[in-house]
């Protein structure tokens, strides 16, 4: 359930409404039946741990993904943002959304006994880099993807790789992985495009139809 929507801030030249709503706050996942005129964004998170507290390995339950969304509504442009979390696989779906253009803000996890970790998503010279961050995640986005008219929006597949430091060393995005290293080379990954993963997974899902 997504819980109330909160004004948070203007936004350029006009005022835009900007809110927050939540939705999956843990991992148990419930799917539910699409509303006449939404879409459902699908993507998912693979982090890799180079040395971190000690720590090689890859991350991708439980990672809590910052989604913002940018919609036109009657003309009026609105902004909001969601927090989801990813399941076994790191796939996520936040669903019931208006269709618009969706990105990945950002991403909070636990490495170790507890420890926090966040990478947040910010914008220089126009191009945007992910860096580590000991603040509270935003929904503040200076560049937008094109917005969509679609029932499934996908924003694909982010990568991180973080080091000891630590720093993001590697921000990738991909439509899928099939049977590959990364950085770590004792792992080898494949993960399906996020819309087939899903389609795969719930295949009665009016979503997918």
């Amino acid at each position: 359930m997504k819980q109330l929507r909160y004004l948070f801030g203007f936004i350029a030249i006009g005022i835009f409404l900007v809110s927050c709503g939540t939705t999956q706050m843990g991992r148990q996942f419930t799917l539910e039946e699409p509303e006449p005129g939404m879409s459902t964004v699908v993507g998912a998170i693979l982090v890799e741990n180079a040395g971190y507290d000690d720590y090689y390995r890859p991350i991708r339950e439980g990672i809590q993904v910052v989604v913002v969304g940018k919609t036109t509504q009657d003309g009026e442009e609105q902004r909001e943002g969601y927090r989801v979390y990813t399941d076994e696989n790191g796939y996520f779906m936040l669903q019931n959304v208006p269709p618009g253009a969706y990105i990945v803000k950002g991403i909070e996890f636990t490495i170790g006994v507890g420890q926090t970790m966040r990478v947040a998503a910010e914008w220089e010279a126009g191009r945007k880099i992910f860096r580590m961050t000991d603040r509270e995640l935003n929904y503040i986005v200076r560049d937008w993807p094109m917005e969509e008219d679609s029932k499934v929006i996908n924003t694909s597949i982010h990568y991180f790789l973080i080091d000891r430091a630590p720093r993001v060393m590697a921000a990738q995005t991909f439509e899928l992985i099939s049977d590959r290293s990364l950085a770590l080379d004792q792992y080898t990954y494949t993960l399906q495009n996020p819309v087939d993963y899903f389609k795969e997974k719930y295949p009665e899902s009016a979503w997918f139809e």
